[in-house]
């Protein structure tokens, strides 16, 4: 049996497996002697410290053990690496030139391309940008169409803006300033009502200005619905503005105010602030601005399929010390047209 105070070697099972320990003596030893001081130092606290439950001692003297044993198993790793390297043969210079000799020189990266590739990668670009060249074409004649589309509804809204400067401008206005009452109370409710109806007139005819310009111009069709909520907003003033008149019309007993009554009472039921033009206007533009994003990514990716192009023109003629500088361009413009066309960039390498 071992006393407590002799030194206590290593057990099989702590040398993983029984496994032999190799290293040089004074390494050996020294972390044996460590390994020892720390179970004597495990013991002497067990003594020194008995408040302290015993499976705290022992959980540290658990672990100095397994921190030992994991430093023998690295050294024992590293004498093999050290003995199996030094059983290997030597190269001689000659060998060693022999390898260099057949070592590959060449520092161009992998992603580069033989000749033959590049000049089937030519012509697809080549082929790619007639294509895309055609499409954009198509589209471009597709956009005159929408746009003479817009130009014929936007001709409807300037016949419908026409008849009702008609009803709601001309007309009152000529039979207000017929009227003459001689009550001054009247009088001044007539010119506050035709000046309300000059000053709405006024702001009608602005905005329908402006639609009729947005249709011809091709605006887009956000912009046709601000202008088209305007328009019928400045209708309803201007159809106000004719109701004060009227109301003033009403009081009076001069033979033009009867005529206007009679007048105003068929123009208000023909007056209607129809939104069906409008709504087919929007259409119309709506369809102008989907177009126009379509024609846009066909410009987009027609620049770029050209770009390839010459870039994989260049790049087949360029000296070595060039290539690389090309091969990067050209890798910049397949990734810009893999991320606009939404495809693989294997498809496009």
């Amino acid at each position: 049996m071992q006393s407590p105070s002799s030194p206590a070697s290593p057990s099989k099972e702590e040398h993983g497996g029984g496994s032999k320990v190799r290293g040089d003596p004074e390494s050996t030893a020294r972390l044996r002697g460590e390994d020892e001081g720390k179970r004597l130092g495990y013991r002497a606290r067990i003594a020194e410290d008995p408040l302290v439950p015993r499976h705290v001692h022992l959980y540290g003297d658990l672990s100095a053990r397994r921190e030992h044993l994991a430093e023998l198993q690295q050294r024992n790793a590293e004498d093999e690496a050290r003995e199996i390297l030094a059983r290997l043969p030597r190269l001689t210079d000659e060998e060693k030139e022999e390898l260099n000799r057949h070592r590959p020189q060449s520092q161009v990266p992998v992603w580069f391309m033989r000749d033959e590739d590049i000049r089937v990668k030519a012509a697809l670009a080549a082929q790619s940008a007639v294509e895309l060249d055609r499409v954009l074409q198509e589209s471009q004649e597709r956009m005159q169409v929408l746009k003479k589309d817009l130009e014929r509804h936007g001709r409807t809204l300037a016949q419908g803006f026409s008849e009702t400067a008609e009803l709601l401008v001309e007309g009152p206005r000529r039979y207000a300033q017929a009227m003459q009452p001689q009550d001054e109370a009247i009088r001044s409710e007539l010119l506050a009502a035709l000046e309300l109806h000059q000053e709405c007139s006024s702001r009608a005819e602005d905005v329908w200005r402006l639609a009729e310009a947005g249709c011809d111009v091709g605006s887009k069709e956000n912009e046709l619905q601000m202008e088209a909520s305007a328009c019928l907003a400045h209708e309803e003033d201007l159809a106000e503005a004719c109701r004060a008149i009227y109301k003033v019309a009403k009081v009076t007993k001069l033979p033009e105010a009867r005529s206007f009554e009679q007048y105003w009472l068929r123009a208000e039921k023909k007056f209607k602030s129809s939104a069906l033009p409008w709504q087919r206007a929007m259409d119309a533009a709506g369809q102008l601005d989907a177009e126009r994003v379509s024609k846009e990514k066909l410009s987009n990716l027609l620049d770029l399929e050209l770009k390839r192009k010459v870039l994989l023109d260049a790049e087949l003629v360029a000296p070595p010390e060039a290539k690389r500088a090309l091969a990067s361009l050209r890798t910049l413009a397949r990734q810009e047209l893999s991320q606009l066309a939404g495809t693989n960039d294997r498809m496009l390498t």
